[in-house]
């Protein structure tokens, strides 16, 4: 089945949860084991899905592992994984309050070195949420450590629970003597009569002449190669002011600044106020290295950035400040400095934060609001000025790694103005993130809706530019946590084209920045114009378009006709002159296609007879939902038979018994390179021959199914994968083309389709766009574009957002069919999503998202991915529960097209003019049965959306 495919930036924490929902028992702090009772309510996980897997085991009651008693936690790692948190031990649940700071410790030593990175992490999280509320980590020596996550503060009373990550190494790990201490905060002081003197409250000013006091260092020491430094807080080298300074002396560099990393003690902010922080800082001699500087305020909670400032470090004394910094929410946070992007020694001294407390939070401004050290909407560029806040980012580390070059300057870039940026990729690497053109930050808030555009093309691939059919991602991402919030793909060719995310609104207030993606592609991108805009809200006409009453009147206008019926006397021809006593009138089936994708395998025998029962009542069109995929139908070399006889009994005949109007072949060929697709035999013996597979594949299905199926996904997602033909020179996109045209060979009269999700749930639209607008002009027989829409519950795109990218898909000249469509709440373990909100919530999306899409005139068909949810690839995503009963969304799919959309007329004493009688009615296959001096005439008519607005049938009487 295709599937609606998320971004796998997942705490490793949610997936933990939604395997192991278990309830405990919620202790209070303060808490401590040494262990000496075992395992108490602790719980253990070693990851066995998406294998390969970790191998582990736990044992709470070891004598070698005690630090103190008689027993300790022994973690032996047989096999490692690629996260911490595929090895995991969990802690009892225990409920935290607001009003304290919390410091967890505990002690662990290594049996021997360990293998891997030696890091252990230690975290807290909500035990609801998931959310992570605190983290520290340490590498493991075999000497006892002591690892303490100091003095952290909730903003609410939460549960909470602890856990232990040892995914990343392989050997033995001793535990022990875990505490949990609370300290109460101080009360806040009662408000001051009237305003101080001074506006500005000093909150942190140190010139470190007591030494580190509550500062903190970093220096990354997992996933390595790794950074080199060592800090000394009492340098008298380091003093700008007094006797000590902070000297930071950087042996090997990173990639990023964080990797080296000095940190303030945390300490809270509160909503509407601005802070300033600065820092003297200097270097001992010319660095080695960018000289790039950071300091940045985060939560302590979610590492969220709150507002940041670049400097740049020379031998010569200068201060950094990251001023007015405004919070639009109480936070506890801290400051760091990050120096790890070069080699040399700095100096850092008389740090201060500041806030000017007696400022009043301004009502909201018409504009979208800002967070200090980030930029705001309206923004553009056009890359004159350089490179100004943006940067090219490369990954360097765990190589091999790609090598790039950025120019900001580069006159061959332009497209306006006299430079742009030229990003050339001599070596790809594994992952499209590896050479990344990266934005400034921008803050970004839920009162609006933003879009960012950006230009791009290549020169001719003779000249260096990429591959033909190269697509490079556009993605917007959270500052912090890289959460993707949304992303689209540029077809990149040797013609200017701009790729755009469009009117995205951000479920946080926040901040996020933008990148395009290039480290699978091989030479030489040109990209100018970049431009950031929001608006509140969609226009009036915009919003009136989705509104209810205009899509009743559309689905009035474009679904239903005028029908007259023309009774003449069968021997005289003539029109029948007298009254009819009775007409009735019923639809029996509709024109328009509404679907499901079936698969009689997998269905049990005592539930046969009823799946395919409720198919017959609520559809007139089908899709098979694996059966036709070539790795199913023709898993060895022409081996056919099997599949060929399963289609043709069960959903060619079905289909054909039941009168259906639209019966697909999904799909021909579908370029992932997951199992059974990647290793299918037809990919095995090189380029030529599976161009010779392919050509034979198509034209034998579709000629054999001829007249069976009328529809065909010809290509499968070819904006997301396209394994193996991309790494034959010349194929793509050459054999997408020809994929069309052996197809229309074979079957002239197929409605031929390319499939494709995050059309218009994403902005993946403009590369399908690009991809089709040159198949036409190529004379390739496409007609139809098939668009997935697996629509999420949470921060889902409306119906508005939708119709901005169907129209511009619509716009190309060809029908949209909505190929599948179903609804989520929220991803699981195994990699599938997940229906968890309630059968009112379900049916609502059904009322939301199905008339929307029928009452649009270039939508020529909706199918649902399944219908059961004992078939249905998304867990409880049905409308029928796995005992039949039905759930509300099919109560409400029944009531639009049984009830709804259903054209019923019984008229009485029915008075003829010349012999004729006019209804409006839904485009279908009507019943008629009328009666005439004590006869009745049964008979069925076709009113088809094809024939017009306004059709005559003619009914001899005899």
């Amino acid at each position: 089945m295709a599937r609606e495919r998320r971004p796998q930036m997942l705490l490793a924490t949610v997936l933990v949860s939604l395997l192991l929902k278990l309830s405990f028992s919620q202790l209070l702090a303060p808490y401590s084991t040494s262990f000496e009772a075992g395992q108490e309510s602790w719980s253990v996980l070693v990851r066995d899905w998406a294998c390969p897997c970790p191998a582990a085991t736990f044992n709470f009651s070891s004598s070698i592992a005690r630090r103190s008693g008689n027993s300790g936690l022994e973690v032996a790692i047989a096999v490692p994984s690629d996260q911490g948190w595929h090895v995991q031990a969990q802690s009892p649940h225990l409920s935290l309050a607001s009003n304290q700071a919390y410091t967890a410790c505990v002690w662990l030593r290594a049996a021997a070195t360990l293998g891997g990175s030696g890091l252990i992490s230690f975290s807290l999280l909500n035990a609801e949420t998931y959310e992570t509320l605190g983290w520290a980590g340490t590498a493991v020596s075999t000497n006892w450590v002591q690892l303490c996550m100091n003095d952290v503060i909730l903003d609410t009373n939460v549960v909470t629970y602890y856990t232990l990550d040892f995914g990343l190494n392989t050997g033995t790990v001793f535990v022990d003597d875990l505490s949990v201490q609370a300290r109460a905060l101080p009360a806040s002081p009662s408000p001051s009569p009237s305003p101080s003197p001074s506006p500005i409250n000093t909150m942190m000013n140190t010139s470190f002449e007591a030494g580190q006091e509550g500062w903190n260092t970093l220096v990354r020491n997992w996933e390595c190669p790794c950074p080199e430094a060592t800090f000394n807080f009492g340098s008298s080298a380091a003093a700008h002011t007094g006797g000590k300074g902070v000297q930071v002396n950087v042996q090997v560099a990173s990639d990023q600044g964080w990797h080296v990393q000095l940190q303030t003690p945390v300490f809270s902010v509160k909503a509407g106020q601005r802070y300033t922080a600065c820092v003297w800082l200097r270097s001992a001699a010319p660095m080695t290295g960018s000289g790039d500087v950071w300091m940045n305020l985060l939560k302590t909670e979610t590492y969220e950035g709150l507002g940041w400032k670049h400097g740049t470090v020379t031998s010569s004394w200068a201060q950094l400040c990251m001023m007015d910094v405004q919070p639009s929410t109480d936070a506890v946070v801290y400051v760091t400095v990050d120096l790890g992007v070069n080699t040399g020694t700095y100096y850092l001294d008389d740090f201060t934060i500041t806030t000017d407390a007696n400022v009043v939070t301004p009502s909201p401004s018409p504009g979208p609001s800002v967070v200090s050290g980030s930029l705001t909407a309206p923004y553009s560029t056009s890359f004159e000025a350089g490179q100004a806040n943006w940067a090219g980012s490369k990954k360097n580390t765990a190589c091999p790694c790609p090598a790039a070059s950025f120019d900001f300057y580069s006159a061959a870039a332009m497209r306006t103005g006299s430079a742009g940026v030229e990003i050339t990729v001599q070596v790809p690497s594994s992952e499209r993130w590896h050479v990344q053109l990266q934005s400034p930050q921008f803050a970004v808030n839920t009162s609006f809706m933003y879009t960012a555009c950006i230009w791009l093309r290549t020169p001719a691939a003779a000249a260096g530019g990429l591959a033909a059919g190269n697509h490079v991602p556009f993605v917007m991402l959270e500052t912090g946590t890289y959460g993707m919030f949304t992303s689209g793909q540029a077809l990149v060719t040797s013609v200017w084209s701009q790729v755009c995310l469009m009117d995205f609104r951000p479920s946080r207030n926040t901040t996020a920045f933008f990148t395009l993606d290039l480290g699978q592609s091989t030479g030489t991108v040109y990209v100018d114009d970049f431009t950031f805009t929001a608006r509140p809200d969609y226009t009036p006409l915009e919003v009136d378009y989705v509104s209810p009453v205009a899509i009743t009147n559309r689905i009035d206008t474009l679904r239903k006709g005028s029908l007259t019926f023309r009774f003449i006397n069968a021997t005289s021809g003539q029109p029948i002159t007298q009254s009819l006593s009775r007409v009735e009138l019923n639809l029996a089936r509709h024109d328009f296609p509404f679907g499901t994708a079936m698969e009689w395998d997998g269905v049990p025998a005592d539930k046969l007879s009823w799946y395919l029962g409720r198919a017959k009542h609520h559809f007139n069109a089908l899709v098979p939902e694996w059966s036709f995929k070539w790795p199913s139908i023709e898993p060895t070399k022409n081996n056919t038979a099997n599949r060929y006889n399963y289609l043709m009994s069960n959903h060619v005949q079905f289909a054909a018994d039941n009168d259906f109007v639209m019966a697909r072949g999904h799909t021909l060929e579908w370029l992932i390179p997951a199992p059974g697709f990647g290793d299918h035999w037809s990919r095995q013996d090189g380029c030529d021959a599976y161009r010779a597979y392919l050509e034979t594949r198509i034209k034998r299905e579709v000629t054999n199914f001829k007249g069976k199926f009328n529809s065909y996904d010809v290509f499968n997602e070819i904006t997301h994968d396209r394994d193996f033909v991309e790494h034959c020179p010349g194929m793509w996109p050459a054999i997408l083309h020809d994929g069309f045209r052996w197809a229309h060979q074979a079957d002239p009269d197929a409605q031929l389709c390319i499939n494709d999700y995050g059309l218009i749930t994403g902005d993946d639209w403009q590369a399908m766009i690009t991809y089709v607008s040159g198949m036409l002009s190529a004379g390739v027989p496409i007609n139809c574009v098939g668009v997935q829409a697996y629509v999420p519950l949470s921060n889902r795109p409306s119906p508005a957002y939708m119709r901005i990218r169907l129209e511009a898909l619509a716009a190309l000249g060809v029908d949209i069919v909505i190929t599948e469509f179903n609804f989520w709440t929220s991803w699981s373990a195994a990699g599938n999503p997940v229906w968890e909100g309630t059968d009112a919530e379900h049916a609502a999306l059904y009322e939301e998202y199905v008339p929307f899409w029928f009452s649009l005139p270039y939508i020529k068909g909706i199918l649902m991915w399944n219908f059961w949810d004992g078939t249905n690839w998304i867990t409880n995503g049905g409308i029928y529960r796995l005992d039949g009963s039905p759930k509300d969304s099919a109560l409400a799919v029944d009531d639009m097209w049984n009830h709804r959309w259903r054209t019923h007329v019984n008229l009485t004493n029915v008075a003829l003019t010349n012999g004729e009688k006019t209804i409006n009615g839904f485009y279908g296959k009507y019943n008629y049965s009328l009666q005439l001096d004590g006869r009745t005439f049964t008979g069925v008519v076709n009113f088809p959306a094809r024939g017009g607005s306004a059709q005559v049938v003619t009914i001899p009487l005899a």
